[in-house]
């Protein structure tokens, strides 16, 4: 009995890992449009985030390039603790034109209860203003090759450990990368 218990507790947990991203198990020539549409624009990942760091105040803590209708876009996220706002923008692929952005309060009237949930980006954004490193930082660190896409990027810490995991795509496939947040160096992923 237990260990059926621990085999459907290990079934949901690499179910649930698995569906994280929304790129996982896309048919490669999804990807391949997404790739033409950006060098064609010229706008990549890294521009879009750069633009979002300009036009407004705060941390970005992620990225995603996301589809909607077979419509790409650029979505990144960022805290401003100042204001007490997550924000999420959303950018053309095309152009790099904001297309939309949603601001949400990081505290409600019921943030103090101990049953609601806390929003753990809250406490990395603030260890990453510690240290002098970005999401951006994390995505030159990995030296991109040329015909890759980002996909994703994402604040992440486990263990202790403040990191980034980045996940592009090239010609080997998908790739993942895990950088330290604070050192800026890499975190060796290790293959099965």
């Amino acid at each position: 009995m237990k260990s059926r218990k621990s085999l459907t507790a290990f079934t949901l947990i690499t179910l649930i890992s698995l569906s994280n991203s929304s790129w996982a198990g896309t048919d490669e020539s999804l990807i391949a449009v997404a790739q033409k549409a950006i060098d064609e624009s010229g706008f990549t990942a890294q521009q879009s985030i750069k633009k979002v760091q300009q036009l407004y105040p705060g941390v970005v803590y992620q990225y995603e390039l996301d589809d909607d209708d077979d419509e790409y876009f650029h979505e990144v996220k960022l805290i401003d603790t100042d204001a007490d706002e997550k924000i999420k923008i959303t950018l053309s692929i095309e152009d790099g034109e904001v297309l939309s952005e949603q601001r949400d309060s990081l505290f409600s009237w019921f943030s103090w209860l101990p049953w609601v949930s806390k929003n753990k980006n809250i406490a990395r954004v603030k260890q990453l203003l510690d240290s002098e490193n970005s999401l951006l930082s994390a995505i030159n660190s990995i030296q991109l090759e040329q015909n890759s896409i980002l996909l994703d990027v994402e604040l992440e810490q486990k263990q202790g450990v403040l990191f980034f995991e980045i996940d592009s795509f090239g010609i080997d496939g998908e790739k993942e990368w895990l950088i330290d947040a604070n050192s800026n160096t890499l975190i060796p992923v290790f293959q099965r």
